[in-house]
């Protein structure tokens, strides 16, 4: 099956029109189910922390709104083993310099995927960005697209170092991932060409990083296979690059 039909990609290039609105938060109730395997998944990986995120609830095409609820990470990090279908909402920046793509290859110690390439950085959308994004007074109420390029602007200092005033930003699309658990708000992240940019990992999120030309992206992805993760395939071909 292709990537495409397995993650499907919608091109959504209006930041503008992009708002996040808020459906009821989960329920607070007890689960031993996911907090035993909580524990497990912890005992292997001790920098798992369980913090508020926010949980993609559906998205509109016509209109350009997201609804999400807030959540907690432990039962998305649970999804594989407990079955509750929760779907983190988060951001992939599609990092570019000049005119080369950066890609990561995942920790083997990450939730999903390790050991694979991605664009990246990547992550959720921390709840606590969202006050920073609140549109009062439009036609749409809720929150609005900056809350994702707040969020791209910190994974791209945490993983690159790079500060915000050095990047200009646009909407690619977004990813919707059933298989790891995540629907995607995409981003392109240009650094100015004063931006010095690094070829080594900025943190264990990554085991390397590559910087491959736009013309080359097709011929990287048939040469990794399998090892590039699916959203990943599915938004290079959607957006023509291979």
């Amino acid at each position: 099956m292709a990537a495409e039909d397995v993650c499907p990609v919608w091109l959504f290039d209006d930041l503008a029109r992009l708002r996040v609105v808020l459906a009821e938060d989960a329920p607070e109730v007890p689960d031993r189910a996911v907090d035993d395997a909580w524990r497990a998944l912890c005992a292997r990986n001790p920098r798992y922390f369980d913090g508020p995120m926010l949980a993609f609830v559906s998205w509109d095409a016509d209109t350009g709104v997201i609804t999400a609820r807030r959540d907690r990470f432990r039962r998305l990090a649970v999804r594989e083993t407990v079955a509750i279908g929760v779907m983190q909402l988060g951001v992939t920046v599609v990092t570019r310099h000049r005119d080369r793509v950066l890609l990561g290859r995942r920790s083997r110690a990450t939730r999903v995927y390790g050991g694979m390439w991605e664009l990246g950085p990547s992550g959720g959308v921390e709840v606590s960005e969202l006050e920073q994004s609140r549109s009062p007074g439009t036609r749409v109420p809720g929150f609005s697209g900056g809350v994702f390029v707040r969020a791209g602007e910190a994974e791209l200092w945490e993983e690159m170092g790079v500060a915000s005033g050095a990047v200009s930003w646009g909407l690619l699309g977004l990813v919707e991932d059933p298989v790891g658990g995540s629907f995607e708000v995409a981003l392109e992240a240009r650094l100015g060409d004063g931006v010095e940019v690094s070829s080594a990992p900025a943190n264990w999120e990554y085991d390397e990083v590559a910087w491959v030309g736009v013309g080359e992206l097709g011929a990287f992805v048939e040469r990794w296979g399998d090892g590039v993760i699916p959203p990943t395939v599915a938004l290079i071909r959607r957006l023509r690059w291979s």
